[in-house]
């Protein structure tokens, strides 16, 4: 059975709560994504839905958590379906919606396109961002400078030329006058701090592969934070 990319359900979840960030989209899918009520008997509201929606392919979201399940029907994860439908998605929505007994919430899955394409030369190369189905999410946000990423990993460049612009700043702090002006217990810790070393300013120590993983999590406009 196709399952829904992860891409597509955060941006359904943005498109749910009102605040699409999507760049740019080109068509509806035939594909729609559902939560059902916490009391719904799922097997029994899926038969139902399907019959009246006209649905196939009904998979859950997420996968049986094995072990771990009784975590996942807490938080609800176990509610929420995707399913492939043979007429317009939007009226399958709408009838699904209906039932207000079953449903909770309800909508079609986007396709989108990047608008814009990375600049970087190598970037054919790094295959991982295919991997990750990067250009689906860059096609939903570049991200915001309201956001801030901790890299919990080994050093970060800071002064790579990709990440000068997407530095965190800790407006508390004063660089390298060796006090802690904002008592926080870090000395200097004006872009974050190497825990390794116990410093504020030799952020890179020993090894750059948090640089590769800033690199990644940077996206267009957010912040990088190092914690090494």
């Amino acid at each position: 059975m196709r399952r829904l990319h992860a891409a597509h359900f955060w941006a359904l979840l943005l498109l749910v709560a009102g605040c699409s960030g999507a760049s740019k989209s080109s068509s509806l899918t035939k594909e729609i994504v559902f939560k059902l009520q916490g009391n719904a008997e799922p097997v029994q509201a899926i038969l139902e839905l399907s019959a009246a929606a006209d649905l196939t392919e009904v998979t859950r979201v997420f996968r049986h958590g094995g072990r771990y399940e009784a975590r996942q029907i807490q938080h609800g994860l176990h509610l929420w379906f995707s399913a492939q439908t043979k007429g317009l998605a939007v009226s399958a929505v709408r009838t699904i919606e209906a039932h207000t007994s079953l449903v909770s919430t309800a909508a079609v899955v986007p396709e989108y396109q990047l608008a814009a394409h990375p600049n970087d030369p190598k970037y054919p190369e790094q295959r991982h961002h295919h991997a990750l189905e990067m250009e689906e999410a860059w096609g939903i946000t570049g991200g915001s400078a309201e956001v801030v990423i901790a890299v919990v990993d080994s050093g970060v460049d800071m002064d790579h030329l990709d990440l000068r612009r997407n530095q965190w700043i800790n407006e508390g702090e004063i660089c390298d006058n060796e006090i802690d002006d904002d008592d926080n217990g870090f000395v200097d810790d004006c872009r974050g701090y190497n825990f390794a070393d116990d410093s504020g300013t030799q952020l890179l120590g020993g090894n750059d592969h948090g640089t590769h993983v800033a690199g990644c999590g940077k996206f267009r406009r957010c912040k990088i934070q190092e914690r090494d």
